[in-house]
This record gives C-alpha cells, structure tokens and sequence, in this order.
C-alpha cells in the first residue's frame, strides 16, 4: 500500500492577457461604463461636501465656491460631468433588459422604458431647474 495521499484533480484555469478587455470593443464599453460609477460617487461626495460647507456657514461656502472656480477644478469638473452623462445613457439604454417588462400584466416595449426614463430625466431637470432659478 502506498502513503501518499490520493490526488485532486486542478480545476481548470484559462489564461487570459493581462489587457483581455481590449480585444473586444463590447468589453471595452463596459468597462467604461462600470468605471464612470467611480465619477457618480465623486458627485455623491461633492454633494455632501457643499451641504457641509452650506451648513458651516457663510465663510466656508464662500470657500468652497471658491474652489469650485478654480480653472483646474471646472475642468475636472467638466469630464466628470461627461462621465456622468454617459454613465446615464447607457443605464437607460441597459433598462429594459435591467428591470422587470411588465405592467399589470402586459408587457411594456423597451423604447416606452427607455423614453420613460429620457421623460422622467427631463421632468426632474426642469423642475430642479424652475427651484433652483
């Protein structure tokens, strides 16, 4: 009899480049889109950042005002906001096969979700907008 105990069997791993989601422009897309996340938690934090500021009072929100017109920062703020544009699109071109596609038992077209969501995106801008004027 033989000590040595029974062998397992290694699961088997594909090897994959280290740059795999180049190879496919599908991919690549993808990727872009799960990155522009990272810019909607940015303006999540921007957002809490100037309610903090509001909050401490008239000097700290000129502060932050302040910075927020420096040139370097309006750029970034330019491309984040780019991100955040397309980090929408894309969620509403992705929403019909995202959520469920019926109503009261009827099933709803993809583009009336999608256009729902373009309508109710419009809605909400323009209503922030009549506020906020």
């Amino acid at each position: 009899m033989s000590d040595a105990a029974p062998r397992t069997p290694r699961p088997y791993v594909r090897r994959l480049p280290a740059w795999w989601v180049l190879t496919k422009g599908s991919w690549l897309l993808f990727l872009l889109r799960e990155i522009t996340s990272l810019f909607v938690a940015y303006v999540a934090v921007l957002l809490v950042v100037y309610a903090r500021s509001v909050a401490a009072g008239p000097e700290a929100y000129e502060g932050f005002v302040a910075w927020t017109r420096r040139p370097g920062v309006v750029a970034w703020h330019l491309v984040v906001l780019a991100a955040v544009l397309w980090h929408t699109v894309t969620w509403f071109v992705a929403t019909p096969t995202a959520i469920g596609r019926f109503v009261a038992g009827r099933r709803v077209a993809p583009a009336a979700l999608v256009a729902g969501h373009y309508a109710l995106w419009l809605a909400v801008s323009a209503a922030l907008w009549w506020v906020l004027r």
